[in-house]
């Protein structure tokens, strides 16, 4: 219960930044930008998938044969092979974000810049998140969170003082918090004794990660573009505020994810068929139990009035 409890601690924190980039976007742009930045925020989450899939999600995978404490020792090696699918990322993401901002937003060196930035942090703070509950430190895990959100927080407000562009301090104030979590993490790895994994058998995997990733995400990318040529920038833009009530869901999903995906697979590992069904069963439980209960906080005021 004290693991689920950092990870959903964890999850929310990072969520609070992330709902605050967005609150920040709903507030300050008219629905035809916020359809815009929309198309911009897909394009992050699926160019992020590339390193995340293909290198971290598989080095992941790997280090659940450690004991848990050495776990560590295979950040730095990650983030060094995580280099070239992060440039294949930045790349794809800065020709992909060139074509979808250009009717609304312009393209601008600021701009794809504050972009590519975020992209190019995205996968690697949720890896150092990952790899702190594999580790067995999730309330680490959540401090850093908590950080990032602030530092978050602290970007958007001092963005608004100095006269930012709105786009622009968005995608900054994601990267400053992104770093705030990686450069921590390596500073804490520094002394920790590194931990070897085969390279070959970490892309083998990620190539197959990689691919099942990328499917939902790319028909995701493409409903948001078919709807932004369809419908327009201002009907994505109210989509796009209209996903944030839902939210709480998939921070509660990805927190309790956080906690359990390393206990599964342990317990496959060690062949115990039973202990991998039991955790299952307990994340299921706990999801449903926070969806239905959001569900009531949501619904039964609307039905009462």
């Amino acid at each position: 219960m004290k693991r689920s409890a950092a990870g959903i601690v964890d999850a929310g924190a990072a969520a609070a930044g992330m709902f605050a980039v967005n609150a920040w976007a709903v507030a300050r742009l008219d629905l035809a930008t916020l359809g815009a930045f929309a198309v911009l925020l897909t394009l992050l989450v699926f160019a992020a998938a590339i390193p995340q899939q293909y290198v971290y999600a598989s080095v992941l995978a790997f280090s659940v044969d450690e004991p848990e404490r050495s776990r560590l020792g295979v950040f730095r090696q990650a983030l060094r092979w995580g280099v070239g699918p992060t440039g294949v990322a930045l790349a794809l993401s800065i020709v992909a974000g060139s074509i979808a901002a250009v009717a609304e937003l312009g393209v601008s060196a600021w701009l794809l810049t504050a972009f590519a930035a975020a992209v190019g942090t995205q996968a690697l703070q949720l890896f150092s998140r990952q790899i702190l509950h594999y580790s067995g430190l999730g309330s680490r895990a959540a401090l850093l969170s908590s950080m990032r959100a602030v530092v978050t927080v602290a970007w958007l407000v001092g963005s608004h003082i100095i006269a930012v562009d709105d786009v622009v301090a968005a995608f900054f104030a994601l990267t400053a918090g992104n770093l705030v979590v990686v450069v921590a993490l390596w500073l804490r790895t520094a002394a920790t004794e590194a931990v070897h994994l085969d390279r070959m058998d970490v892309v083998a995997r990620g190539r197959v990660l990689l691919v099942a990733a990328l499917l939902p995400l790319g028909a995701m990318y493409i409903a948001t573009q078919v709807i932004f040529l369809l419908g327009g920038s201002d009907v994505l833009g109210q989509a796009e505020a209209a996903r944030l009530v839902a939210q709480p869901i998939l921070v509660g999903a990805t927190g309790l994810a956080l906690v359990f995906d390393p206990l599964i697979m342990q317990a496959g590992r060690s062949g115990s068929r039973s202990g991998a069904v039991r955790h299952r069963r307990t994340y299921l439980l706990l999801l449903a139990g926070g969806t239905t209960a959001f569900a009531a906080v949501l619904f039964i005021p609307a039905v009462w009035s």
